[in-house]
């Protein structure tokens, strides 16, 4: 953990779909933005790859 950044921000994307069923299925994808390694020529990055089943249910008052 010495050798790298602790700081790595990154721009989440997502997209989902409900279906009719009150189930809903989403994908978020996260790419680092910085290089993590403090020292050397290598080049990384973190990347985050998030899957999603939802149910929502239906509350009437």
């Amino acid at each position: 953990m010495d050798q790298m950044n602790k700081f790595d921000p990154g721009v989440p994307v997502a997209i989902g779909y409900k279906f009719k069923n009150n189930i809903g299925v989403s994908l978020r994808v996260k790419p680092g933005i910085n290089d993590i390694t403090k020292y050397g020529d290598e080049k990384d990055c973190n990347f985050q790859v998030g899957l999603g089943v939802t149910y929502s249910l239906n509350l009437k008052k």
